[in-house]
């Protein structure tokens, strides 16, 4: 069983992983054949997830989630002189993490991230770019699930913050980090788009990315993403918004919002008129400042609708209420 995890670990590395064996000499990027004797390594790329990895820096982490009532991990590393461990959960099917068309996925999986860490006790500062690495000898191996989990599977039981509504933002963990840039760059992207038009694509990724980086270095100013994983989420948005946002697609865009607004518009009209007919017809001897006061139409308005009411109280004319979607009189 400990086999089949650690060689799918192996095989599912990134092409050259970041690599190290000491962090004050520096991280390596080496070949994935090399990099697997290291110390240290990237366990995902830039643009999917692959492998949850928690950082779990207390004396039994290799053993505590079992009293945590806590989904067993794929992988445990150990380190032998402090029993403090990284934990790894394998998905069955990587997340992509830099594409508009799996966003709503990267949240979710970003929030089952986040409340393993908390149900754990994780580390929150811990940046995820490098894990120990199960591979290497350096560190005590072992497996506790043999199958890949699924997000539905593995979230059970756990506390999920709030991640379907994609305006709220992520706690600033892990792959939440990465949801928030993608959130904060395709919105940008959408508004500078239009300044490019009569330029090139290049420069307007060069305008992304000098706006992700300094996002990434501001919102995560103790754990920023590094240079490639915020360079794929720029890539990506750059790429999805280049090919959709024509000036003949925004056009149409725009179009469609303003239809929509003045239904919504003559919707509102209509109700607001319907309402004031029936409270004239109700109280004929309400005078025009009495109605206006309460409706919080103006007395001009107020006389225009009133001229429709007669004096016993009835609207007078078949068109005196406008018809559902049609404009107020």
């Amino acid at each position: 069983m400990g086999e089949r995890q650690l060689e799918l670990f192996r095989a599912n590395l990134p092409s050259r992983p970041y690599c190290a064996d000491d962090f004050r000499f520096g991280v390596k990027i080496r070949s994935a054949m090399q990099a697997v004797r290291f110390r240290y390594i990237q366990p995902n790329t830039p643009w999917s997830k692959r492998w949850i990895v928690l950082d779990l820096d207390y004396d039994g982490a290799a053993v505590g989630w079992r009293f945590m009532d806590a989904p067993a991990p794929n992988i445990i590393a150990r380190n032998r002189e402090n029993g403090h461990a990284h934990l790894f959960y394998g998905l069955d099917v990587p997340v992509r993490t830099d594409q508009e068309q799996t966003h709503r996925a990267a949240r979710y999986c970003a929030a089952v991230e986040y409340a393993l860490m908390q149900l754990l006790h994780g580390d929150p500062a811990y940046a995820g770019l490098l894990a120990k690495n199960p591979l290497c000898p350096a560190w005590d191996v072992e497996t506790a699930e043999e199958w890949a989990y699924d997000l539905d599977t593995l979230s059970r039981g756990l506390e999920l913050p709030k991640w379907e509504d994609g305006r709220r933002r992520l706690p600033d963990y892990g792959l939440g980090r990465n949801c928030t840039l993608f959130e904060v760059t395709r919105r940008y992207a959408y508004r500078r788009i239009r300044a490019f038009w009569g330029a090139s694509y290049d420069a307007y990724l060069d305008d992304l990315l000098v706006q992700i980086a300094f996002e990434n270095n501001n919102r995560f100013a103790s754990s920023p993403l590094h240079y490639g994983e915020f360079k794929a989420i720029a890539k990506s948005v750059a790429k999805w918004t280049w090919q959709r946002f024509t000036p003949e697609e925004f056009s149409r865009i725009q179009r469609e919002r303003s239809r929509k607004e003045n239904e919504r518009r003559r919707a509102e009209a209509a109700e607001r008129a319907q309402r004031l007919f029936a409270f004239m017809a109700e109280n004929p001897e309400a005078s025009i400042n009495e109605i206006a006061e309460l409706s919080g139409l103006h007395r001009s308005t107020v006389w225009r609708y009133r001229n429709r009411v007669d004096v016993a109280g009835t609207i007078s004319g078949s068109s005196a209420l406008p018809r559902a979607g049609s404009a107020a009189p």
